[in-house]
């Protein structure tokens, strides 16, 4: 399909301070990206860096890109935050169920397990779709 503003309006959400709409903002952008016929392709990532990025987001970027994968390769490199496998790892360790409901604990095991197989990925292939 064609580039679509009315389409990435209302799929790609605008970046703000939180890191979950970071994460959700490049799940969307992958999605369309793979919708987009090639000729829409720089009509998505000019969208992307004029209208979706916060301001801290446009300084850590690039201001052009030749192709959406490397656009997202730098959105995770540089606005994405890497936790440490080692502090993770000693985070579940200790880890105890204590005043929790086994369903707020259980939340919390998934979350560890989730942000260490992240970092243990060093951010390649690695998705959002659980976080």
């Amino acid at each position: 399909m064609a580039f679509d503003l009315k389409t990435a309006v209302s799929l790609l959400p605008v970046m703000n301070d939180d890191e979950a709409v970071t994460m959700q903002l490049i799940d969307a952008i992958e999605l369309y990206d793979t919708m987009l016929e090639s000729t829409g392709k720089p009509s998505l990532i000019n969208f992307v860096l004029k209208t979706r990025l916060s301001v801290g987001a446009k300084l850590r970027l690039k201001s052009n890109y030749d192709s959406v994968a490397l656009l997202i390769s730098d959105m995770k490199t540089h606005l994405i935050t890497r936790k440490s496998d080692t502090a993770l790892q000693t985070k579940l360790m200790r880890a105890t169920q204590g005043n929790k409901s086994v369903s707020d604990f259980g939340k919390e095991i998934e979350e560890i397990f989730v942000n260490l197989t992240i970092s243990q990925a060093n951010g390649e292939n690695w998705r959002f779709d659980s976080i």
